[in-house]
């Protein structure tokens, strides 16, 4: 460990002791606790959480064209099938569901 003098150095010594050098970057500690807890994460609806400092805009309008593209699609290969008889309500629908 290195040695630091005076008070920036205390407390750099201080935080040296509290926490370890080598930081344990992996998923293992969160995927016991979720098992725990009776993993809740599987009752959740699905969700996109879109979080960060730039690129957020851009990132959500471009998971919307995919989402748009995909529900296009699939109401097209629902209508050639013969219909879907209401399980896609909003089959053909434009703007944002209220």
């Amino acid at each position: 460990m290195t040695e630091f003098t005076g008070r920036p150095g205390e407390i750099l010594e201080r935080l040296n002791r509290l926490y370890p050098a080598l930081i344990d970057l992996s998923l293992d500690r969160l995927q016991a606790l979720l098992a725990r807890l009776g993993h809740p994460e599987n009752k959740l609806p699905p969700v996109i959480h879109v979080a960060g400092t730039n690129g957020k805009g851009s990132t959500c309008a471009t998971l919307r064209a995919l989402g748009e593209a995909a529900l296009a699609r699939a109401c097209h290969d629902i209508a050639a099938s013969g219909g879907c008889d209401g399980a896609l309500p909003y089959c053909g629908a434009t703007g944002q569901r209220g």
